[in-house]
């Protein structure tokens, strides 16, 4: 009888292995939300930090560039000009944001070089300490004004009686202990030609040479003076009248003693440099023709739309240019610097006094640099700004 293989019975599947699995997944689950969570803290509190850390040095930024603004903006001529080739001086602010410093360096007679740093303060141990370096190339602006004689002109020159035009390089009486530097002579009258000059009597007319002859000179030497032309120059004036005889013009004090620079009358002192208004150069305009006269004082820049004329004891130090006329009448009338007009009529009738020009190279550089109208500095045009964060501090 065949064997028969027995058949087993059909047993269910046991299923008590999976109890327990839940939990573990539960806290699979768990520590990967945690990771996720944490990693996207992370990651907003890195992106927070990357944020304030770019409003920092945006802020540092900021305080470098108000500390350029700040020296371009209190500009003076006279200071800058005062530091040698190479030469330094530091600025340095505090403000509710932090410190910006600038370090100021003379490249050439006109071209300075400004190395500003900011620095936040504000923001507590974690935030302070953010830095930004910049750097600025600027150009100290001046017209330029270098008179090449005692007198310019284009057509007529007569000097007559006694009166003087002297081009050799003079100090003003009492000037002694304000001018330094070599004194540089020059010519007496330059004109487009010579041959129209008229001198008589006991006149003198001297200089190095007493008559320069230049046929390009025109009307644009009387309008354009470098990169500043008549109406830019005439615009930074101080002092405008409308013309019309102006006299006893001169040095005002306030009622405690100092120079009242907004006295329409004060020009300054040129007799006395260390009074309160000898250091006064202010920048005149005449709008039309006008008279000086009775004793009238003044030094700076005195700009004349039309004929000028001198009468009676007038003293000005520094430099006349006067679109028409000069014409000086009388005696004792006396300019210490260069005037520049296109006709000049010097005439000295009286025996009592010499009315002249003589050139001085000292008044004329003390009205340029004194001038607080002229006081400007301007980025270069072009690649004048370079930031320097990355540079080690110097």
């Amino acid at each position: 009888m065949p064997m028969t293989a027995a058949v087993p019975a059909c047993v269910p599947r046991d299923r008590s292995d999976r109890r327990g699995f839940v939990l573990p997944a539960a806290l699979l689950a768990i520590v990967i939300l945690t990771i996720v969570t944490t990693a996207g803290f992370f990651s907003v509190q890195q992106e927070s930090r990357i944020g304030a850390s770019g409003e920092r040095a945006a802020k540092a930024l900021y305080l470098a560039e108000q500390g350029l603004t700040e020296v371009l903006g209190g500009w003076s001529n006279a200071s800058a000009s005062a530091l040698p080739v190479w030469g330094t001086a530091q600025f340095a602010d505090t403000t509710s944001a932090g410190i910006w410093s600038v370090t100021l360096t003379r490249g050439s007679e006109r071209i300075f070089y400004l190395d500003a740093t900011g620095t936040v303060t504000d923001g507590g141990v974690l935030y302070t300490g953010a830095q930004r370096r910049i750097g600025m190339a600027a150009r100290m602006s001046l017209p330029r004004l270098d008179p090449r004689a005692a007198v310019t002109t284009t057509v007529n020159v007569s000097v007559q009686g006694q009166a003087e035009v002297h081009g050799e390089d003079q100090i003003p009486p009492g000037w002694g202990g304000v001018c330094s530097g070599t004194l540089a002579n020059r010519g007496g009258v330059l004109m487009q030609d010579t041959t129209t000059v008229s001198n008589g009597g006991q006149s003198q007319l001297t200089g190095a040479p007493p008559l320069l002859e230049d046929p390009t000179l025109g009307q644009h030497t009387f309008t354009q003076f470098g990169d500043m032309d008549w109406p830019e120059l005439v615009s930074l004036a101080s002092k405008v009248y409308g013309g019309g005889s102006l006299a006893r013009f001169g040095a005002q004090l306030d009622p405690v003693g100092g120079c009242d620079y907004g006295h329409t009358q004060n020009w300054g002192d040129p007799e006395n440099p260390g009074a309160p208004c000898g250091g006064y150069f202010p920048v005149v305009y005449i709008a039309g023709d006008a008279t000086l006269q009775s004793g009238t004082r003044g030094q700076g820049i005195l700009l004349v739309e039309g004929d000028l004329v001198v009468r009676g004891d007038v003293l000005f130090n520094g430099l006349v240019i006067a679109q028409g006329a000069y014409d000086a009448e009388g005696a004792d009338n006396r300019i210490y610097g260069a005037v520049m007009a296109n006709n000049v009529d010097i005439e000295q009738t009286s025996t009592l006094g010499r009315s002249g020009v003589d050139y001085s190279s000292c008044a004329v550089e003390r009205a340029l640099l004194n001038a607080t109208e002229l006081d400007r500095a301007r980025p270069l045009s072009q690649r004048a700004w370079v930031d320097l964060s990355a540079l080690p501090a110097s």
